[in-house]
């Protein structure tokens, strides 16, 4: 069995993502469990230790939802309130793909988008309120 030093050094030549990952467990094989903590988020998880070899934090990863990190209302709070349920932005992340009931805020029609699309566009894309005529030629010719 090799060492945890061994560990460490293998996991940092193999996986550039584990550079921010600081293992504060024991390493005791590679099918065991060991615990980690990240160094951008402090998040504390135990991964399967073999997992390191190609993974790094699942909250930067945005596989797990940290309130306060990397949740919707932190992260993008210009959307999160656009939420029909404002408590479901603290339950997704930015680049969800699940599709969430949003308001959009000219006409309060309720509108179901996945949460990626709306957050890449920067608005909810309502049927009810849009008649297909640009911004600019609103203002031009009303």
């Amino acid at each position: 069995m090799i060492t945890k030093e061994q560990f460490i050094e293998n996991v940092k030549n193999k996986n550039p993502k584990a550079d921010n990952v600081e293992i504060i467990g024991e390493y005791t094989g590679s099918n065991n469990t060991i615990k980690c903590r990240c160094k951008i988020d402090n998040y504390i998880w135990n991964p399967i230790a073999f997992q390191l070899y190609r993974a790094g934090c699942p909250v930067c990863a945005n596989r797990v939802i940290v309130k306060g990190v990397n949740d919707l209302w932190t992260t993008h709070p210009h959307i999160a309130k656009l939420l029909t349920n404002p408590n479901e932005g603290y339950e997704v992340v930015a680049g969800s793909t699940s599709k969430k009931s949003f308001t959009c805020p000219n006409c309060n029609t309720p509108v179901f988008q996945n949460v990626i699309d709306v957050t890449k566009r920067g608005y909810i894309s309502c049927k009810a309120c849009d008649d297909n005529i640009s911004t600019p030629n609103k203002i031009m010719y009303h």
